[in-house]
């Protein structure tokens, strides 16, 4: 059985250049190779989706039940959008080295403390 946990202190809603914290947990069915958290952002709608990882925190000697802390310092673009061609959005990914899923969440990163609107 399988468990995996992302979870981002101060709400989900954060300007450019602060920080972000927060915890990943895992409960696998057996020892990982590797583990690590990644802050992304990524695009979807019409056309072409893009991608990309901002920054990455890999953890040394992951266990079979582990919990993890990271901390990222938030980039002051490209802001969260969302429109009727595309939108982008922001997340916190823990991706486990044997495990075909990821585990992420999503937050709004902003000047305005809200996703802009197009």
């Amino acid at each position: 059985m399988t468990m995996m946990n992302v979870q981002l202190d101060g709400g989900t809603i954060f300007k450019p250049g602060e920080t972000i914290t927060g915890q990943v947990s895992w409960y696998l069915d057996k020892r990982p190779k590797a583990a690590r958290v990644r802050l992304f952002w990524y695009t979807m709608g019409k056309g072409t989706e893009d991608s990309q990882v901002e920054d990455q925190l890999v953890f040394d000697k992951p266990m079979q039940q582990d919990n993890r802390s990271f901390k990222f310092k938030l980039p002051v673009a490209p802001y969260s959008f969302s429109g009727t061609l595309i939108t982008l959005r922001w997340g916190v990914e823990l991706d486990i080295k044997g495990v075909k899923e990821v585990c992420a969440k999503e937050f709004v990163l902003s000047p305005f403390e809200k996703e802009i609107v197009l």
